[in-house]
């Protein structure tokens, strides 16, 4: 399993979204459809193209922050660990290490959701819909990480490093990054997102095999639908 898909399985067990691949640097929508590959959606269009619209609704923030089993934070003040960064314009760091290839840490102080408010007359119209194929998945909520900071490893041991004002990396504790912060060190790093705002987790459905119901991927938990299991998100191609 790849670190997509391992990202992926983990941000749907914690907030029941499947992975926007990449994070935050990507331009999924509301109402995108595609195919699964290499266990994360792949973007072929919009289902406006069917003839096929929605509306949508917005819900409460909620935060963001998980990362792997190996993967460790701190915090340094004149070369010493401390464990919490004091509020004072006085030089520190902020160490990620990443123990192993493929590991990951990911914060965002909030994250706001924007979902479609109508699924059922939306996969009725896709099921009228000329050229729809029931296998195709949509993007039913988009989901908005606000000042993230995403890491992954590309090869073992990796470490990436911030250093600036104690009083701005304290900040990023709850996700607010402020300017005079670098990167002095990114050993072994992948995917870095530091302070940025955009798409991390999509909610997905497709149609059922027969009828004009929509199947929703991933426990919802909603009434008259059918539900799946994370592991269910299997590659289309």
């Amino acid at each position: 399993m790849g670190i997509a898909a391992q990202f992926s399985k983990r941000l749907h067990k914690e907030i029941n979204a499947h992975a926007a691949w990449l994070p935050v640097a990507n331009s999924f929508e509301l109402g995108d459809y595609g195919l699964v590959s290499d266990g994360v959606f792949q973007r072929i269009g919009n289902i406006k193209e069917f003839g096929v619209d929605f509306d949508s609704k917005d819900s409460k923030p909620a935060g963001i922050d998980f990362k792997s089993e190996d993967a460790k934070r701190f915090s340094v003040v004149a070369d010493a660990e401390v464990n919490a960064l004091p509020d004072a314009p006085i030089d520190a760091k902020l160490r990620i290490e990443l123990g192993r290839k493929g590991s990951y840490y990911a914060k965002a102080a909030d994250a706001t959701t924007t979902e479609m408010s109508n699924i059922r007359e939306v996969a009725s119209g896709l099921a009228r819909a000329r050229g729809w194929r029931r296998k195709y998945r949509v993007v039913s909520s988009v989901i908005t990480g606000h000042d993230c900071l995403i890491v992954t490893a590309n090869a073992d041991n990796a470490i990436f490093e911030l250093s600036g004002q104690a009083d701005a990396l304290q900040h990023l504790n709850v996700g607010a990054l402020k300017a005079g912060l670098s990167v002095t060190d990114d050993t072994n790093v992948g995917v870095t997102i530091v302070g940025e705002t955009g798409v991390v987790g999509l909610r997905l459905f497709k149609l059922r095999w027969f009828g004009d119901e929509a199947n929703l991927l991933g426990p919802t938990g909603e009434s008259g639908y059918e539900e799946a299991t994370a592991d269910e998100l299997e590659d289309d191609v």
